[in-house]
């Protein structure tokens, strides 16, 4: 077990000193001051470092990118803000082979007491940033204290605390200096820059969260943060807030196509399609209320579900804010579930009476045609289909529905509906008596996906989970009302929900839905650039060509050179960095201008002040290439189970490779022996909600469920929840995924269950000795099959392959081998067979009907030559299960082949 008692954390340090030059001493005599008035100095990324050097130093040490002072007299600490020398970047660079020297220095130092229980970790107090220190990134500085402590390991875990400003004089322009951010009403404690004196597009001004942790004795009811002790809000509670702050700010853009119809009684609204809409706080609220009336008016109350396939769109979001204010279930799908899925799990589980769709697909007409008897027969029939596409999706829709009694609505229904509501101060009388009664408690989200042995659960999300995880990103991203995202991410995914629905709630940012324009996202970050931006891993990839082919354009030795630059600039960004991450060197100045700005402007992102990449791991090879055009990416990482975050990076808290450190607010776990992973924080779910189809005697006799009784609780007693992946703590604390254990995560973010998938593969093909699904971080499932072989006379595992490649078969494999027609009867001969080449492809188009998993299908298969053993590595020597880290990191050419 690790013993250290505070996390490990990188301090600035000094430039080496010249091996000829004779160190001088810390003290105040006026002989070491006239000695000091007289001897050139190197200023360094940390200050000043005076000690003499002659000449032909002076000139080798300039070559090293160092400047000299022949008058080092430090006249104040505002020197340190004016320099721009080289000397920053080349410490930064070279932290690796230069150690720090507590000798004779006042530098801040941060140690690791395996021995002692009282060594901490405290942050200095918060400086509030001026005129004249206003960057993109604030300063964070570390100290050391043996007085007040208490260890980041204990009882054989480790911890990671997350954190969150001391105090809001850290935030000097806050939403509670307008006077709407505190009592009850503040969202999940938050408070967030107005940033009223920044322009828009600019990162100038902007303010990040502190990101150190101060490990705390006692982590039960008392906790480090004010954003865990604030008082729970409610989404519309903060809704309001912000259309108040924000009434004239931009809230959701997007273009909208409508339809105009009259049927079934309803005169609709007559205007064109328009080709692009951008709406205020205040006129988004008018819109939520309208849709939120029109709801009423069809029988929807409150505790019903609503389940939502469509892209995002501006109605869209007034939709989902009007069915979360009425006291509603918000249940965001994927379009390829099943109809038995939608029919069974889906639909009953959420409780729906009101589907809202861009087109109506068989899938889901053949579900709702399926269950409309059952449902009304409980009372909670489905009422109405709304229909966000255009004027050929609603007439479809109306088509394929003519048959049934359930209401289609288009968008300008939704609108007309309400406006011709001759009981509408009733309406809104209603409307306002359950949107204030809703507490934050209450369940007001459902994400639907696959355990791990392939069966579909619902993990139900709170008012405050949302919220709560929503004000963590906004006050450790430093977003305020001036910044703008696009949102594009598939909005099945809780992440999404997250960052396009609610951060921009507290924050009070504009959203771009880009699905609405019909481009290309490069074309579309391109036109409405972004000041920060989110991306899945396959979205970083398609970016990636569009970085290849910009630098192309450049010369290959002014790149190398600017690349080195924004390199060892995005270093100063490391965790505890301190003043150096402040300054920026004349080299990276000149490289952003000359070279890195214009390679960012063909990608859409210069306007971008951070990129994140969230839904799934980042490979490293793009984290590497996106580092050196000047736009580092941080890795986040969540499940639905976290309300979509966990554990973030973020500059000034970032570690190359790892999951980032626990969102401000939570704890994460982490027992070094069983690498098992354990989170508590106001982020975790309230549990699974129980199928009500499969269990009707838990509703009463008005068909509303009870809901305590749906809910499966994965939370142990003392609120732990587990994560199914294995992982470890780094001394920093920083969360590193070592095993994805039971699922694998594609690079679009959808977590596919390994166990159903490789038990119906063995189920299809009795030939076969061992089939693994691969696809972590891939674009697509593929398979690894191995063929049974005939050990007899072979030892159990040999390194090379060509002792393995002339296995016989045994007697299964055999017998398939002649069922298709092939003379094959050894492993080679079996690779290089065209009849065993087209088995696989025909078993694998026949695996859908067998595996309950849908909307995944395995693409492509390699055919081993040689199966795992214990000895070469790949199988684990405890238990023999598959150590599917090791097989991706030791076949990664053979898999790349198979992507690329």
């Amino acid at each position: 077990m690790l013993s250290c008692t505070a996390p490990v954390v990188p301090v600035p340090r000094r430039s080496r000193r010249c091996p000829h030059a004779q160190a001088l001493q810390n003290d105040k005599t006026d002989s070491d001051s006239k000695r000091r008035k007289n001897a050139c100095t190197t200023r360094s990324a940390d200050g000043w470092t005076p000690h003499p050097c002659d000449v032909a130093t002076r000139k080798k040490r300039r070559r090293q990118g160092e400047v000299f002072w022949t008058q080092p007299q430090r006249q104040s600490d505002d020197d340190d803000h004016r320099d721009n020398g080289e000397g920053a970047g080349r410490d930064t660079g070279s932290k690796e082979r230069d150690t720090a020297k507590a000798e004779g220095t006042n530098e801040t130092r941060t140690e690791v007491h395996l021995s002692s229980p009282s060594a901490a970790v405290l942050p200095r107090s918060p400086q509030v940033p001026t005129s004249s220190m206003a960057r993109p990134f604030g300063e964070l500085t570390i100290e050391s204290s043996v007085d007040t402590a208490c260890p980041a390991a204990r009882d054989g875990y480790m911890y990671s605390w997350g954190s969150s400003p001391a105090s809001d004089v850290f935030y000097p322009e806050t939403r509670d200096a307008r006077g709407i951010g505190g009592g009850k009403h503040a969202a999940g404690g938050s408070t967030t820059t107005t940033a009223a004196s920044t322009r828009r597009g600019s990162s100038t001004g902007r303010v990040w969260g502190r990101a150190l942790s101060v490990a705390q004795n006692a982590d039960n009811g008392t906790t480090i943060a004010a954003l865990v002790s604030a008082t729970p809000t409610t989404v519309w509670d903060t809704f309001l807030q912000t259309v108040g702050a924000f009434a004239d700010e931009p809230a959701v853009a997007g273009r909208e196509s409508v339809a105009a119809r009259t049927r079934r009684g309803v005169q609709t609204l007559d205007g064109e399609p328009t080709t692009h809409a951008m709406y205020s706080w205040a006129q988004h609220a008018v819109r939520v209320r309208c849709v939120a009336r029109t709801l009423l008016r069809v029988g929807f109350q409150a505790g019903e579900g609503v389940v939502i396939c469509a892209q995002a769109s501006p109605l869209l979001h007034a939709m989902n804010l009007a069915v979360v204010s009425l006291g509603g279930v918000v249940a965001h799908v994927r379009s390829s579930w099943s109809v038995r899925e939608l029919r069974d799990d889906i639909l009953p589980t959420a409780d729906a009476t009101i589907v809202v769709i861009d087109s109506l697909e068989n899938n889901f007409r053949e579900a709702m045609e399926a269950l409309y008897d059952e449902r009304q027969a409980l009372g909670r029939p489905i009422r109405a289909v709304v229909v966000l596409g255009g004027s050929a999706a609603l007439d479809s829709a109306i088509a394929d529905l003519r048959d049934s009694s359930i209401t289609v609505i288009g968008t300008k229904d939704l609108y007309a509906m309400s406006a011709l509501a001759t009981e509408e101060a009733g309406i809104t009388s209603s409307l306002d008596a359950l949107a204030y009664g809703v507490l934050p408690d209450q369940c007001c989200l459902l994400s639907f996906n696959y355990d791990s042995r392939g069966r579909v659960r619902g993990a139900e999300l709170s008012h405050d989970n949302v919220m709560f995880t929503a004000a963590a990103l906004v006050r450790s991203f430093g977003l305020t009302s001036r910044d703008r995202i696009v949102g594009y991410l598939p909005l099945h995914h809780v992440a999404s929900q997250v960052l396009e629905f609610y951060v921009p709630l507290i924050a009070g940012l504009t959203v771009v839905c880009a699905p609405t324009y019909n481009l290309p996202l490069v074309r579309v970050v391109t036109e409405h650039k972004p000041t920060v931006f989110f991306a899945a891993p396959a979205t970083w990839t398609r970016f990636s060509q569009q970085v290849y082919c910009a630098k192309g354009d450049v010369n290959a030795t002014i790149y190398r050179w600017a690349k080195t630059r924004a390199t060892n600039n995005s270093q100063k960004l490391l965790f505890a960095k301190g003043k150096g991450g402040r300054r920026r060197s004349i080299g990276y100045m000149l490289a952003k201008a000359l070279v890195l700005n214009n390679i960012k402007k063909k990608i859409g992102l210069k306007s971008c002040a951070a990129c994140y990449s969230v839904l799934a791991p980042l490979d490293f090879e793009l984290e590497r290439l996106f580092k050196t055009v000047d736009t580092p990416i941080y890795q986040l990482f969540g499940t639905a189970e976290t309300s979509g975050f966990a554990a973030i990076n973020f500059p000034h808290a970032w570690e190359f490779g790892s999951s980032g450190r626990a969102l401000p607010g939570t704890t994460i776990r982490c027992d070094e022996r069983s690498q098992e992973t354990v989170l508590r924080g106001r982020n975790v779910f309230l549990g699974y909600r129980r199928n009500t189809r499969r269990r009707v005697t838990q509703t009463n006799g008005s068909g509303a469920a009870v809901m305590e009784d749906q809910r499966a609780s994965m939370r142990d007693p003392d609120g732990w929840l587990r994560l199914w992946q294995r992982g470890f703590l780094t001394p920093t604390c920083f969360l590193k995924i070592s095993d994805p254990r039971d699922f694998v995560v594609l690079a679009s973010g959808d977590y596919v269950p390994i166990q159903p998938f490789e038990h119906s593969m063995m189920e299809l093909m009795p030939e076969l000795g061992r089939a693994m699904l691969v696809g972590d971080g891939r674009t697509f499932l593929s398979a690894l099959f191995f063929l049974k072989t005939n050990k007899v006379g072979f030892r159990a595992a040999v390194p090379a392959n060509k002792h393995i490649r002339s296995q016989p078969l045994d007697e299964d494999a055999l017998k398939i081998s002649r069922s298709i027609g092939s003379s094959a009867s050894t492993v080679t001969e079996a690779i290089c067979c065209q009849q065993w080449a087209v088995h696989f492809d025909t078993v694998l188009e026949k695996l859908p009907q067998v595996c309950s998993i849908s909307g995944y299908r395995i693409r492509k298969w390699i055919l081993m030559a040689a199966d795992f053993s214990v000895e070469s590595g790949e199988l684990d020597p405890d238990t023999g299960a598959v150590r599917r880290r090791v097989v991706d990191y030791k076949y990664q050419a053979l898999l790349d082949s198979v992507y690329s």
